[in-house]
């Protein structure tokens, strides 16, 4: 099966509940997916972050230095294995950027981004 990504690779896309706005926009700016991921200390999922989110919460007078577990959207969408199939329906679907795989206990296993899922289809990415 065709893995979006290493294990290693999912500090890319992970902010732990509990840092800061501030270090979640880092991750977001490094990882170009738009999002991240917020989890547990342990990689249990608790939401996801957007660039949006972050926004409408700095407008609302949220400080930089909040913990991101105070934005984080608890409802998101998920699969619980690496099928680009599946993802490039949600993708075009509901427009998501990053989709969490998670356990049936919602521990993060893989992230599929969409340059993955075009990657996949075989479509340019530049």
């Amino acid at each position: 099966p065709l893995r979006a990504t290493m294990v290693t690779e999912l500090d890319l896309f992970v902010v732990h509940v509990d840092n800061t706005i501030k270090e979640a926009v880092s991750v977001i700016s490094a990882n170009y997916s738009r999002c991240a991921i917020i989890t547990a200390r342990n990689l249990k999922v608790i939401g996801v972050v957007s660039e949006g989110d972050i926004l409408r919460s700095l407008l609302e007078d949220t400080s930089l230095y909040a913990p991101i577990g105070k934005i984080a959207r608890p409802s998101f969408r998920y699969l619980h294995k690496a099928d680009m199939v599946q993802a490039a329906k949600m993708l075009r679907s509901i427009g998501v950027t990053l989709i969490p795989v998670v356990d049936q206990n919602l521990f993060l296993k893989d992230v599929i981004t969409v340059h993955h899922v075009l990657d996949y289809l075989g479509a340019p990415t530049e």
